[in-house]
């Protein structure tokens, strides 16, 4: 009888210590299925950041790309612009060089008693119509009116 009251005792803190771990185990799947439902949330978060970084990445390269074409086009017409300018500028300081060699030579004829006479022409002195607004009286070259027109 004493065997048996032992036995019946011992299976009773068999049952307690698995009713024990039975709970212990479930407490422990329990936490584990909300972090995994906490991790499963940020990993969906993560994913939709990376969805919109990838767009805005996307969106970023397209604006760099036509930014880029842009400024190419845009170093094209610079250097156009300034060879036109410095042609521009050759031609008016040839031109001006030319008129002011006429005036001296005319006065050197006349200082010399050149062909002055009755029947030599005059020559006027050079006039502005061929100025174009944008080259100051002193030669400096405005930019702004050349462009203008």
């Amino acid at each position: 009888m004493c065997r048996r009251i032992n036995n019946r005792a011992s299976a009773r803190r068999v049952r307690q210590k698995r009713e024990e771990d039975l709970q212990k185990i479930t407490g422990l799947v329990t936490r584990l299925d909300e972090e995994r439902s906490r991790v499963m949330a940020r990993a969906s978060q993560f994913q939709s950041n990376c969805m919109q970084l990838a767009a805005q990445l996307k969106e970023t390269r397209d604006r760099w790309q036509s930014t880029c074409a842009t400024n190419v086009n845009l170093q094209r017409e610079l250097m156009s612009l300034r060879a036109q300018v410095s042609d521009w500028q050759k031609g008016n300081r040839q031109q001006s060089a030319s008129n002011q060699q006429q005036p001296q030579a005319l006065q050197r004829q006349a200082s010399a008693g050149g062909p002055t006479g009755p029947g030599t022409p005059r020559v006027p002195p050079p006039s502005n119509h061929g100025h174009r607004g944008d080259l100051a009286q002193d030669g400096s070259f405005d930019l702004g009116s050349f462009l203008a027109n």
